[in-house]
């Protein structure tokens, strides 16, 4: 046991080591055992994962809980999320990012340091993560960015903002209030998994306007009624759009894709060099709308190198199957 301990220098390791075995003893499966260890064959051969000796440990208990029968045609990281969807993919995946930070004051070059190394703006917190998941499968996160010098409106972006040319646009500083949350509540209906309960979630709730950088809102009014609220902070040479909310009963107007264009506007008027929107995921998602951009960059976590990528027409994220 020490001889193990000394070796992996993590308790959990070995926490996992004794669990396994233990339960494997009690439950006399070794002929469920064997069927596994050809999953840890096939895997490790095919260096998919990279997992060490210590999560290979965990992985077997896992599966011994959940009596299922590895398919192995199919791809591993598809055997994984199968077999175990609520593991941590912090014991899958190599070179995790996986960071926050609380959030404070920043300059506005601060902030546009920050943005350029993958974090993002959540609530109180600056995160980055190169890692997610996505109707139950491990995907990576793609940070994105437009690089404004290049961005020009599309045929049906420019149609998108004709479309709504009767609806009435305020630009003021950025706030939390209930009608904001109310907006919130209807606009959280949309999603099927990872559900926040408040606004808080994504915005300050205290100085939205002053954290992390001078915070801007564009209010989206239809006959007095606020039916779209977007939030984005100001950095030297860049900004950050922060987060939208909007009535899905509108959908028709296309209200998330009407704010970031009309931020992407702004942020180009200004003279901004860049205009960071979140992220996506290698796998088709509800994100795939922002690949839609001419001048888009993605950064690859590896090189911390941002590079062009091509515009994907848009595509009903509803659509994308599960």
């Amino acid at each position: 046991m020490f001889a193990v301990w000394n070796e992996d220098k993590h308790w959990i390791v070995l926490i996992l080591k004794i669990v396994f075995w233990g339960t494997f003893m009690v439950n006399g499966s070794i002929f469920f055992l064997t069927d596994h260890l050809r999953f840890f064959k096939h895997i490790r051969h095919k260096r998919h994962l990279g997992l060490s000796g210590g999560d290979f440990g965990a992985l077997v208990y896992i599966m011994c809980l959940k009596f299922k029968k590895p398919d192995y045609s199919r791809p591993v990281h598809q055997i994984f999320t199968e077999i175990c969807p609520i593991m941590s993919a912090t014991t899958i995946l190599e070179n995790i990012i996986d960071e926050r930070a609380e959030m404070v004051q920043l300059d506005p070059a601060g902030l546009d340091r920050i943005l350029s190394k993958g974090w993002r703006l959540l609530g109180r917190r600056f995160v980055r993560h190169n890692y997610s998941t996505w109707h139950r499968k491990l995907c990576r996160t793609i940070p994105l960015r437009v690089r404004l010098e290049q961005f020009e409106l599309s045929k049906s972006q420019r149609q998108t903002l004709r479309r709504n040319e009767d609806l009435r646009v305020l630009s003021a500083p950025a706030r939390f209030d209930s009608e904001r949350e109310r907006l919130f509540a209807l606009h959280r209906e949309r999603f099927h998994e990872k559900q926040a309960t408040t606004l808080a979630s994504f915005i300050h709730t205290e100085a939205p306007d002053q954290y992390p950088t001078e915070g801007r809102e564009l209010e989206v009014h239809f006959n007095n009624e606020l039916i779209a609220c977007s939030f984005f902070h100001l950095g030297e040479k860049a900004i950050s759009g922060t987060y939208c909310v909007f009535d899905p009963s509108y959908g028709r107007r296309s209200l998330g894709t009407l704010t970031m264009l009309l931020e992407l506007l702004i942020a180009k008027e200004m003279g901004m060099e860049f205009y960071y929107h979140g992220y996506t995921h290698d796998i088709p998602s509800q994100f795939d709308y922002k690949l839609n951009v001419k001048g888009l960059e993605s950064l690859n976590w590896e090189t911390g190198e941002w590079s062009s990528m091509e515009r994907v027409p848009a595509r009903r994220w509803v659509d994308i199957p599960a």
